[in-house]
């Protein structure tokens, strides 16, 4: 789960989805037989695992901070998810950054090269920042 990761790293998430039931019910049906497989049924046939699998369960949990990127015309993952995402965390006082992509689908590789090297150059600025906070492990570990 994404949303549990070590304490003291930064954390990336592309197009994050933050809740698995409104994804099934708002990306289509490619997404819905996927979402059906993965997780063996519906949402109402299996309404716990859906909950489960949904990150803003889980976010009260999350120790690093968040950077979330986002195309605004995904048509695979709606740029809802990764909004929601940001609020949650922002509600729960966790560091977190939501960058979005103007007229960008959900194919990283197939963004202009313009927004490609945006985002190329704030993510290593991003874990620079977060990352050299970080005390390095003591030789021959």
């Amino acid at each position: 789960m994404t949303a549990e990761a070590n304490a003291g790293l930064a954390k990336m998430l592309p197009a994050l989805m933050a809740d698995e039931w409104l994804h099934y019910v708002s990306a289509g049906n490619q997404s819905m037989f996927l979402e059906e497989r993965t997780l063996d049924g519906s949402p109402w046939e299996r309404r716990e695992r859906f909950l489960e699998n949904s990150a803003l369960r889980h976010f009260d949990r999350v120790k690093t901070p968040v950077l979330i990127f986002h195309g605004a015309a995904d048509r695979r993952v709606t740029v809802d998810q990764s909004e929601s995402a940001y609020r949650a965390l922002a509600r729960l006082g966790k560091p977190a950054v939501l960058l979005k992509y103007r007229g960008v689908d959900h194919g990283l590789f197939d963004w202009p090269d313009g927004h490609r090297l945006d985002l190329w150059t704030r993510l290593v600025e991003w874990f620079e920042e977060h990352l050299r906070q970080v005390p390095a492990a003591p030789a021959g570990e």
